[in-house]
């Protein structure tokens, strides 16, 4: 955002995607994130990537006290947007770093086979099959859209059935019982 004729000169010789650490859509949570940036500087950066014809791949986190509404604003932010591509993870506190050592009381199971991005390991503020429902639910809606094969248009690798088919796997993982039953089964 500080230095949009540094895009024009990347997209110049070859520069066709970007990944933006996003994390959040709410000015505290980036805040608590110790990002240093706002809302409005992504905003801002993402209005010069799609000027300049750059796709975005925009990485969000999902704090485990989300509630339902903040999960339909994240859907609502990605939207407004027009972000195509996202990832989006669940807030986890990884072993070794000063957040896990701070959340280590916290930690709702201590078995690494959950740190994975997808499972919360840490207190959700919704009963937990909800909160994997509305995850589950931002992502079928938001991260595995039709508007996503447009990412997938040139490696030969790809071909629309195996996108398809890959999409349909996707959408099978993502069921909130499957979630629930893997976090009881570890």
């Amino acid at each position: 955002a500080k230095h949009p004729d540094m895009i024009k000169r990347w997209r110049s010789v070859g520069l066709k995607w970007v990944l933006i650490g996003f994390e959040s859509f709410n000015e505290e949570r980036l805040a608590a994130m110790n990002k240093r940036v706002d809302v409005e500087t992504n905003e801002e950066a993402v209005r010069i990537l799609q000027e300049n014809g750059l796709e975005i791949q925009a990485a969000f986190i999902v704090d485990p006290t989300y509630t339902k509404s903040e999960f339909q604003s994240l859907r609502k932010y990605i939207r407004r947007l027009k972000l195509k591509s996202c990832q989006i993870t669940v807030l986890t506190p990884l072993p070794g770093t000063d957040f896990f050592k701070e959340k280590w009381a916290e930690l709702t199971s201590k078995n690494y086979e959950l740190f994975d991005f997808f499972h919360a390991v840490l207190p959700t503020r919704l009963p937990l099959e909800q909160f994997y429902a509305e995850f589950c639910k931002l992502y079928r809606r938001i991260a595995v859209t039709p508007n996503i094969l447009h990412v997938f248009k040139s490696p030969s690798n790809f071909t629309p059935s195996s996108i398809k088919h890959g999409i349909q796997m996707f959408n099978n993982m993502l069921r909130p019982k499957s979630y629930i039953k893997g976090h009881l089964q570890r």
